[in-house]
């Protein structure tokens, strides 16, 4: 009994403090992008140069410190949990920072959960002390390291049960463990609770939630649900190609890194300025239905459809170039979103736009989906959708995600990102 409650002190305080230095950690981070990437337009230098003067900085400089602060971020906290007993290098942890800033702010592609997820996990695991012995002492860091992924997701989608599932769910979904169950997700609901005080939006804000699904939509939802298994499984070897091709850590790395962010820049600013960095008022755009953004520098002229496709194409394209060469940025904002975009691009062929029942679903069936079959969390998938889109979806949320996961079980996209680190063998 006493050993129950001494746990669940240990937790709470862990899971507290994970709360408010994830929520704080990620708006500071946010901004940060936000500012740069605002002082970089304002100096009218040409986008790709802007960003290849950023993947110099970055791989020449940042890089040469702490060479594994290269990439994703959520295969290094993968790596640490399992191999290294917690430990996370603060030399990583220091330089990922500014090179994830960097990174999205000078016009690459990508999203904030890899990041910041392995900032904020490598900080509390550093801080967590060491009195009780090596045991406990890594116990601690386990737990304040997954507390800290779970708090970022939280706050990034205002999902605390969903983040929580997420940070543990990602590491071990075949046998997860209450003692981390239980702390992921008070520290998302922490960080949730704090983010909201504080003012602080999230990725996306659903204004018109649906209360049900209608039986005619669940058709459309379960062959959707399909498409986007098939298309979770070409993000993932999409990806790995991209890995493969760049070989990261072989030969020139500061080259690939420039000519990643550059040719990520080049493409994307040539056809759409907005699906640049994060794209986050894309994401909430295309949840509440306003889809004019997708056109971008192809004009009023190409209809919506098309537009869906052509940037599903170039956001994907974008996110391989920046992440496959190196850069830090994250892999689950892109995923959601080429999952959702394919989600506009199927409703215009299923019947009218206008139609909410239906696009509600497909678009909850490409967010859960790709989450699911490009990372292989089907729960904290699922949960994610119904905590974004309202419980009304939880249906379509549950569909697409046992779907999605079953038919990609066998490889996700951080098996690629790992094998581009050279963690591969002992992951």
């Amino acid at each position: 009994m006493l050993a129950s409650y001494r746990f669940l002190g240990q937790w709470t305080l862990i899971a507290a403090l994970a709360g408010l230095v994830g929520a704080s950690t990620l708006e500071l981070f946010r901004w940060l992008v936000t500012v740069t990437e605002t002082f970089l337009v304002s100096t009218r230098v040409p986008i790709p140069i802007s960003a290849a003067v950023a993947g110099l900085v970055v791989g020449a400089g940042v890089y040469r410190f702490a060479p594994d602060a290269a990439g994703e971020g959520i295969p290094s906290y993968l790596h640490a949990l399992h191999h290294q007993r917690a430990h996370f290098p603060l030399r990583v942890t220091l330089m990922k920072f500014p090179a994830g800033i960097l990174s999205l702010a000078a016009f690459g592609s990508g999203g904030v959960v890899g990041p910041v997820g392995r900032v904020v996990a490598g900080l509390l695991s550093a801080i967590m002390p060491s009195r009780g012995g090596s045991e406990i002492r890594d116990e601690r860091a386990r737990t304040a390291a997954i507390c800290g992924l779970a708090a970022i997701v939280a706050a990034l989608f205002h999902a605390p049960v969903g983040g929580g599932i997420f940070a543990v769910e990602i590491i071990q979904r075949a046998n997860m463990r209450y003692r981390d169950l239980f702390p992921s997700i008070l520290a998302g609901t922490v960080s949730v609770w704090f983010s909201r005080f504080a003012g602080w939006s999230p990725l996306i804000t659903v204004v018109h939630r649906t209360s049900s699904v209608e039986l005619g939509v669940l058709p459309w939802v379960a062959v959707f649900a399909v498409l986007v298994g098939l298309l979770g499984g070409g993000f993932v070897q999409g990806y790995g190609l991209a890995v493969r091709v760049f070989r990261r850590n072989h030969g020139r790395a500061v080259g690939k890194v420039v000519f990643g962010m550059a040719a990520a820049a080049l493409l994307v600013s040539s056809v759409n300025p907005a699906f640049l960095g994060t794209a986050s008022r894309v994401t909430n755009a295309l949840a509440n239905g306003e889809f004019d953004l997708l056109r971008g520098a192809m004009g009023s002229g190409v209809s919506i459809a098309v537009a869906a496709l052509i940037m599903l194409l170039v956001r994907a394209a974008g996110t391989y170039l920046t992440t496959g060469s190196g850069m830090s940025a994250g892999l689950t904002a892109p995923a959601i979103q080429v999952g959702m975009l394919a989600a506009v691009l199927v409703s215009r062929v299923a019947g009218p736009l206008a139609d909410p029942l239906l696009l509600s679903g497909l678009l909850v069936v490409g967010f859960s989906g790709m989450l699911a079959g490009a990372m292989n969390v089907p729960i904290a998938a699922a949960v994610l959708g119904m905590e974004v889109f309202g419980a009304g979806l939880g249906m379509p949320a549950a569909i697409a995600s046992i779907v999605a996961f079953q038919m990609n079980r066998h490889a996700t996209i951080y098996d690629f990102a790992l094998a581009g680190s050279g963690h591969l063998d002992e992951a």
